[in-house]
């Protein structure tokens, strides 16, 4: 399963640990790479880039970006509970 990489904001990198108190874009990029694999894979994942949600459902997920990419986020892993 191939995802499209997700490239970050115009001179900003993708935090190491992406959590609710994470900005915005961060959190929609794995929303979008999360709906991608969803359908790919067909399975169902619930995640909305809402700080709220991230944070009632303690998600953090470990970026895994591609230098070869510009850093662009390419996968993730989800970690649970990280302050």
């Amino acid at each position: 399963m191939q995802a499209k990489p997700i490239s970050p904001r115009k001179n900003k990198k993708f935090d190491t640990w992406i959590t609710s108190i994470s900005p915005d874009w961060q959190r929609k990029a794995v929303v979008k790479l999360t709906g991608h694999l969803s359908k790919e894979a067909n399975i169902r994942m619930d995640l909305d880039e809402g700080s709220s949600s991230w944070s009632e459902h303690q998600t953090a997920v470990l970026a895994l970006t591609s230098e070869e990419k510009n850093n662009s986020l390419v996968g993730f892993i989800t970690g649970g509970c990280r302050s």
